[in-house]
């Protein structure tokens, strides 16, 4: 499969699914951890692997701005792929229909349809599912289990709805394996700054990769950044960084990450990260003149996503360089500059 660094042990047990899948068994995995980690492309390189072997596989992004994928959109499309031209696939599709018939029927067709087409269904950011589409999800995966169907379900740590949770609970505990996607070795690091710089890095780019703390995504987006501002030498194939500031290129990507936050998590993280320091939820409500338990929630989920870390009664960034890159963009519109920040 196509190399990730640092994911070997990762993408060889999804090769191991795809062959079961294509020998006619089904399953499903669930792929869990933090913000950045490389879920996205673990799943895109298993959806590429897929179609080598001659397997199809349908691709989807649940909780995205246009159409969100659910599991039954997924089936569908599938198919009117594997039946094109057959009775009824319309009516699947109607949001009035019964969604116990629909399961049913959708079922039966894919169970009929994968025996010809061995099928891989990934769905990636499946922790912003809904309750309908996680059970949904654990019905049909419940069914189609003993079908070639490979279900690869890529999710964070972060809260659910409680039927939403659930669903993933029983699926963990009952059918699905569960495979955590953690942050890179010391190895890892190296071998990733190595593809990025184009040259072996020396100490002054591992500086910068210790304060992306093994985040790939980060490291990636900072070293590209830092290229961009002219800020790396390559010399006798050895790389070297000029600066220890945050380029402004990493603003970019952070705000790209916190336009696929929940709102409240988003203001959260925007004007903690302007304080410099750790902060409280309460302090962060005040400038936003709004309660402190409406950001509650927020913050515990900015936690489990990895962005921010509890240091007794404040938080604070997991990666400074995401606060120092939100440091960057001045002070949020709407608001003064943040005073000294409570004890």
């Amino acid at each position: 499969m196509n190399p990730l660094a640092g994911r070997e042990r990762i993408l060889s047990v999804l090769g191991s699914h795809l062959d079961a899948t294509a020998r006619g068994s089904g399953n499903c995995v669930v792929v869990e951890g933090p913000f950045g980690v490389g879920k996205t492309q673990l799943l895109q390189a298993a959806a590429m692997e897929a179609a080598e072997r001659g397997l199809t596989a349908v691709v989807g992004r649940s909780g995205g701005a246009d159409e969100p994928a659910t599991p039954v959109h997924l089936l569908i499309n599938f198919l009117r792929r594997a039946l094109p031209g057959a009775d009824g696939l319309d009516e699947l599709a109607r949001p009035d229909g019964n969604p116990f018939w629909l399961m049913d029927r959708i079922g039966e067709l894919v169970e009929d349809a994968a025996r010809r087409h061995p099928l891989v269904i990934v769905l990636d950011d499946a922790h912003r599912i809904d309750d309908v589409s996680a059970l949904a999800l654990r019905e049909l995966v419940r069914s189609l289990a003993s079908s070639p169907v490979l279900w690869l379900l890529a999710r964070r740590p972060v809260p659910a709805s409680a039927l939403a949770q659930h669903a993933f609970d029983w699926l963990v505990g009952h059918c699905a394996v569960r495979l955590h996607v953690g942050t890179l070795d010391d190895e890892a690091v190296v071998e990733l700054c190595t593809g990025v710089l184009g040259a072996k890095p020396d100490a002054s780019v591992l500086r910068w990769a210790d304060r992306c703390r093994g985040n790939p995504w980060l490291l990636k987006n900072v070293l590209r950044a830092l290229m961009k501002a002219g800020q790396v030498v390559v010399l006798d194939g050895t790389a070297s960084v000029l600066t220890e500031r945050v380029p402004v290129g990493v603003r970019t990507a952070v705000d790209r990450l916190l336009a696929g936050m929940p709102p409240a998590v988003r203001r959260l993280l925007e004007h903690g990260g302007r304080s410099g320091r750790p902060f409280t939820v309460g302090h962060v409500a005040g400038l936003l003149g709004e309660p402190a338990t409406a950001l509650s929630a927020a913050a515990t989920e900015a936690v489990q996503a990895g962005l921010l870390r509890r240091e007794g009664d404040q938080l604070a960034f997991t990666h400074e360089v995401i606060a120092e890159a939100l440091r960057l963009g001045g002070v949020p519109r709407g608001t003064s500059p943040p005073g000294p920040v409570p004890p």
